[in-house]
């Protein structure tokens, strides 16, 4: 009987990884549909992109054999007044963060443009939330680190392998590798470093949002407008410490006394062992 479960779960672990590395690529390849720059037609190819990086997600889903409606496959039966109770405190803290800065409410004022990111944000956390991780938690019971650094390993195997694969296809960069390696010791430090911190922050929110995933009893709404404001904040700082960063503090906690006062425990006990 465990060796049923083990074999069953390792087939399953291996669809969650295949399907999700195909939602990767395809979401990498996307934004050459947007290269229209019509509203109408983009709106159009906004619903178009979201629907074919979907495509692995619901192979995938197809695969595992979840049984139910739509809501409850996605995941996406959460509480979405706590959704938007959760987003709306983001918000506010982010106002304030930025001393009250209209720079926060630029994208506001642009409804359509709000509405891409919506759109952008809720099928990232449809496929990576709902489905990567929540699947991953599932089948490994690993703990909160490990299944993070999977992620990571994944997204960065793909990305080596793209690129190795982009090269053998174009020979005139092939030719000039030699060139380009001597350039390496030229590489300008503050470019470095700024590659290392997007790193950090890619690492660092998904690492904040996986935790409010779990935390909140795995309500897609709570991730979503959360990662919402985390966008609209993208850039801004107080006292030269990104915003994003305060925001994740202040979700932390901010659940953290929330569950203290419903006196209900935190989900995540293992971190990493």
């Amino acid at each position: 009987m465990a060796t049923t479960t083990f074999k069953n779960n390792y087939r399953n672990i291996c669809i969650v990884v295949l399907c999700f590395v195909g939602y990767i690529l395809l979401n990498w390849f996307s934004p050459f549909l947007m290269l229209l720059n019509y509203d109408f037609v983009r709106l159009f190819i906004t619903f178009i992109t979201s629907v074919i990086v979907m495509i692995p997600i619901v192979i995938g889903y197809k695969l595992l054999g979840d049984k139910g409606n739509y809501l409850q496959v996605f995941g996406v039966e959460g509480n979405i007044k706590e959704g938007l109770i959760a987003g709306g405190v983001l918000f506010l803290a982010a106002w304030i963060f930025s001393i009250f800065s209209l720079d926060f409410l630029r994208d506001l004022v642009y409804v359509k443009w709000l509405f891409y990111i919506f759109i952008e944000v809720f099928v990232i956390d449809l496929c990576v939330q709902a489905f990567f991780f929540r699947k991953i938690t599932t089948y490994t019971g690993w703990s909160f680190f490990r299944i993070i650094l999977f992620y990571v390993a994944i997204y960065s195997a793909v990305a080596l392998v793209t690129a190795f694969v982009s090269l053998l296809f174009n020979s005139e960069i092939l030719s000039k590798i030699g060139d380009d390696l001597k350039l390496l010791n030229m590489i300008p430090m503050d470019l470095l470093l700024k590659g290392i911190l997007s790193l950090l922050r890619f690492i660092l929110t998904a690492s904040f949002l996986y935790w409010l995933y779990v935390e909140w009893k795995f309500n897609l709404w709570v991730v979503v407008f959360s990662h919402l404001v985390l966008n609209l904040a993208n850039g801004l700082t107080f006292l030269k410490i990104p915003i994003f960063i305060l925001l994740i503090v202040t979700g932390v906690i901010g659940t953290i006394l929330y569950k203290r006062e419903k006196g209900l425990p935190l989900a995540i006990k293992r971190f990493w062992s």
